[in-house]
């Protein structure tokens, strides 16, 4: 395991992209860092970070976190069961 696959290493990550992209000013400023996230993390990294204790993210980070969460779970819904 690489040291960015450690929980502590993506905190780090997402800490850094969140005060990263604060600069750049988006609307949606959790949106954009979700988006961020979702597209260049893979699945495992994203699941790390969803379960670890989100006490050590910026408040920018932890709302990213929790949007990825909340697209998760309308996506889940919006699925027909077979």
């Amino acid at each position: 395991m690489s040291g960015s696959d450690t929980v502590s290493g993506l905190i780090r990550m997402a800490n850094q992209i969140a005060t990263n992209m604060a600069t750049m000013r988006f609307a949606d400023e959790p949106a954009a860092v979700a988006e961020h996230i979702k597209r260049y993390w893979e699945p495992r990294m994203i699941a790390r970070i969803k379960a670890a204790d989100h006490a050590l993210l910026t408040p920018l980070a932890r709302q990213a976190i929790a949007r990825l969460g909340e697209a998760e779970a309308s996506q889940t819904q919006a699925q027909p069961s077979s």
